[in-house]
């Protein structure tokens, strides 16, 4: 009850599960095992997966609902493994010890929903390793179908589930059949058995290749090309297992880890140890060596029913020591026990009770942690009493600065944002749908969009995959600089024209909008050129770019009424946002702040900073408030607010970058260039590679009668991007000002 419990309260669909549900509905519908109609792109790697939601389509039950409930019956399927294995070799109190672990863990009742594979895989790959371990046991079981035979089956299921199968079936068969080769005088039979159940395996292996091979062309699926290629990101992925290892304290676990090997070797079965290592330590390298993963933890968390049998294993040695000991053997026992459950459910419980309830922030808590006070405090070690204790203070502070790397490469995200970002997306799927049923939209209008989960799946449009995930040429393109794991592959407006495709999103996942959002009037600002449209339908504002230009998509969507986003559309648009949000109720923070930057974007910059001061009146602490004041006030003409309001940044702690430079623009203008060095100096040290900083930085020193220095600085942004006009430019007026003409001209030619 304790695990369901878990399970239930930790539910959540991920939008990538519904790439998944796509290609199910499409076989059922008769159109193969496809992501678009006619185009045989294979953009899953959950075959088996995907085959299994067919099957429940097929008897009536949508896939949002059947992962759902299938997830759910492999998690008890799981837990009972578990729990036939630890009764299996140990009848007493110790074996009930991994079902309580499995029970308490996060990890196991975030992937008991979420959509996708995860726990078929895991049920599988335990089953297969666990079914190994009887077979060098009891090798010389005349059974009819060996249980190494049984085991292959399931470790070729688990290939067809997930393509990282092969990896742990390979380890684990091999330490198998080298096991059951050591012991071959006892067992004859083990090793024919171990080669039989690997021969069964790589049937089905091949089986696979060879229809996907036939099927898609390819001997890979597509998500390798779009996700991996080859590419390796050992740093990202390092920090990855280290965030793992210390959400779930396992360094509390090594004592009974270490135990467990002596406790096996004492009774001669050191069998046990070697495949749980077999299983999971190459594949945890391979997860490193990508980069980690998307999601939190989800590729570590098959190792925990491993880990957790073993802690019993130790519990059972420890206690065989300590048994002289008495009482004190048995306290200290228990207390290392109470250290792993602690260590195991608090910061995970902690990551879930702070994170910040219905707002979607993409990228939590890493991209926003100097934007928003929810991120920034995320974690913060003082927010629980047990993580103020010296040590653990320190330990809790690092998994807080791994969190902020990772999320803002787009890894290890929570399973609250996927969740949060599902309920963005649903209701635009559920409207492009309604659009069509409209007569808006023409059924084939093909859109392109980076997030293609719900909006797809609900849509039932045709859909380019701007990241690549189901398009075999975006795929194969060439990477941009790695910034957000697999997302470094992008299609390009003239590969969508030659695609057909109608309908680019301007933003990354949404074509429709609400007038008064303040992300679309933002997404304008940061889109200043021309070729933007839109059109007012039912479902709102659909703001676009058109692959295949005005006159071909306008007799494409007569249902349409494209117009150019001009000028006088922007400023209508923001105007009719402005005058809907100062006729609304302003009782809350985020109305009014909407107002306050629609303002601002407006260029109502005396009304804006009049919104903003009125937003600081009310929390003198909100530092979205104080950025866009003090940025006001300097432009205002009023460098001594500006001054108090930027130290005031700082003073909250939120001295990133960005603010410190801003100060130093301000020193400038107040006429103190010393404490402007000092400033922009400060931002450098927080951001080295922040070119605006260190260009300001050299025209104060040259100012400031310093020339050498300043020409380093130069100099220093030349090596970071050696075709930059201004620093090109400084550098040709410092040799014309030294009587060089001739070493400025090469620099004026750049």
């Amino acid at each position: 009850m304790l695990l369901l419990a878990q399970a239930w309260g930790h539910r959540f669909l991920t939008d990538d599960a519904f790439i998944s549900f796509r290609y199910a509905e499409n076989l059922v519908a008769g159109e193969g095992l496809v992501f678009n109609a006619g185009e045989r792109v294979e953009g899953y790697s959950n075959f088996l997966w995907v085959l299994l939601l067919a099957g429940l389509r097929l008897l009536g039950v949508a896939p949002e609902a059947g992962s759902q409930a299938l997830s759910l019956a492999l998690t008890l399927a799981l837990w009972a493994g578990v729990a036939w294995f630890a009764h299996r070799r140990q009848h007493d109190v110790w074996s009930v010890l991994p079902l309580l672990l499995l029970a308490l863990t996060r990890s196991i009742a975030v992937w008991s929903t979420g959509g996708l594979e995860t726990r078929l895989f895991e049920v599988l790959t335990l089953g297969a390793v666990l079914l190994l371990l009887v077979e060098l046991e009891e090798g010389g079981s005349p059974l009819r179908v060996p249980r190494a035979v049984w085991a292959g089956l399931l470790f070729g299921l688990a290939s067809l589930t997930r393509p990282d199968a092969p990896l742990i079936a390979g380890a684990t068969l091999g330490t198998a059949f080298w096991i059951a080769w050591r012991r071959r005088q006892r067992r004859p039979r083990s090793p024919r058995r171990v080669v039989a159940g690997g021969l069964v395996f790589v049937a089905i292996t091949a089986a696979h290749f060879a229809f996907r091979r036939l099927y898609y062309g390819e001997w890979l699926p597509n998500t390798y090309y779009a996700k991996i290629g080859g590419e390796t990101w050992w740093a990202m992925g390092w920090k990855y297992l280290a965030a793992f290892l210390l959400e779930y304290a396992v360094w509390l676990w090594l004592p009974f880890l270490v135990a467990a090997v002596a406790w096996h070797r004492r009774r001669g079965t050191p069998e046990v140890p070697a495949l749980f290592a077999a299983a999971v330590v190459p594949h945890a390298l391979y997860v490193v060596s990508i980069g980690g993963d998307h999601f939190e933890y989800r590729p570590f968390d098959l190792y925990f029913p491993f880990a957790f049998l073993l802690i019993a294993d130790g519990a059972r040695e420890l206690a065989h020591r300590l048994r002289h000991r008495g009482r004190a053997g048995r306290g200290w026992l228990t207390a290392g026990l109470t250290a792993v459950l602690a260590g195991l459910t608090l910061l995970p419980w902690q990551s879930h009770r702070q994170f910040p309830d219905e707002r979607y922030l993409h990228g939590f808590p890493g991209l926003w942690a100097h934007l928003d006070p929810a991120a920034r405090n995320y974690l913060d070690p003082d927010r629980a009493l047990v993580y103020r204790l010296p040590g653990l203070r320190s330990l809790a502070s690092l998994h807080r600065d791994l969190l902020h790397t990772l999320s803002s490469g787009f890894v290890g995200l929570r399973a609250e944002e996927h969740a949060r970002f599902l309920t963005t997306v649903v209701p635009e799927g559920l409207a492009l749908r309604q659009l069509v049923e409209t007569g808006e939209l023409d059924p084939d209008t093909r859109i392109a969009i980076d997030a293609v989960g719900a909006i797809p799946y609900f849509s039932r449009l045709p859909v380019l995959d701007r990241l690549g995930l189901t398009d075999r040429e975006v795929a194969r393109s060439t990477p941009r600089r790695q910034e957000f794991l697999a997302h470094d592959k992008r299609a390009t407006l003239e590969y969508a024209r030659r695609r057909g495709t109608d309908l680019w999103a301007v933003h990354q996942v949404h074509l429709l909008w609400n007038v008064e959002e303040l992300e679309l009037h933002e997404l304008l600002a940061a889109n200043a050129g021309p070729r933007l449209y839109y059109s007012g339908t039912s479902q709102g504002l659909l703001l676009v770019r058109l692959p295949q230009g005005v006159h071909d998509t306008r007799i494409q969507l007569p249902g349409l009424e494209l117009r150019p986003l001009d000028a006088a559309a922007r400023a209508a648009l923001a105007d009719e946002a402005i005058a809907r949000l100062q006729s609304a109720p302003a009782d809350d923070s985020r109305t009014r702040h909407q107002l306050a930057r629609l303002l601002d974007l407006r260029g109502r910059s005396r009304e804006a900073l009049a919104a903003f001061q009125q937003l600081l009146s009310v929390d003198p602490a909100d530092p979205g408030a104080l950025r866009a004041a003090a940025r006001l006030a300097a432009r205002a003409g009023d460098p001594t607010a500006a001054a108090r309001l930027y130290e005031r940044l700082i003073e909250l702690g939120w001295g990133d970058a960005n603010v410190y430079n801003n100060l130093g623009n301000v020193r400038v203008l107040e006429g103190r260039p010393e404490a402007a060095i000092s400033l922009y100096r400060q931002a450098l040290s927080l951001d080295p590679s922040r070119v605006e900083s260190r260009l300001n930085l050299a025209s104060v020193l040259r100012r400031a009668g310093r020339p050498q220095e300043a020409t380093e600085q130069v100099r220093a942004v030349l090596r970071v991007a050696p075709n930059h006009p201004d620093a090109n430019l400084r550098l040709a007026e410092d040799h014309l000002a030294q009587g060089r003409p001739l070493a400025a001209l090469g620099y004026f030619a750049d």
